[in-house]
């Protein structure tokens, strides 16, 4: 449901002035997309040193009681939080012209 605030800030701030990061991408490339930020804020660029140092501290608040007691989502569970959620998703991804904010769903 993210598409109902990016398109009034959109609407507002413009897209140019909004950048969107999601967190599947960072944890998948945490330096490209810390890159594209810096990059993105005109920000000068940083040392390949100082980007391994922010990409490797330790990662707070990463849900450790849900991992400490094996919690999963029940697949049916799942299943309906995709269903609800495609039709927003299908927006967002129109809205950002980009099709990886379907998620796949």
């Amino acid at each position: 449901m993210f598409f109902l605030y990016l398109r009034e800030w959109i609407e507002v701030f413009g897209s140019k002035n909004i950048h969107v990061l999601r967190l599947e991408d960072w944890k998948s490339n945490p330096i490209n997309e810390l890159e594209r930020l810096i990059k993105y804020l005109e920000l000068d660029p940083l040392p390949t040193e100082t980007l391994n140092s922010i990409v490797s501290r330790n990662r707070k608040n990463v849900n450790a009681r849900a991992k400490k007691r094996n919690m999963t989502m029940w697949p049916s569970t799942r299943k309906h939080l995709q269903t609800f959620y495609r039709p927003w998703n299908q927006r967002l991804s129109e809205l950002l012209k980009d099709p990886k904010y379907t998620w796949g769903y």
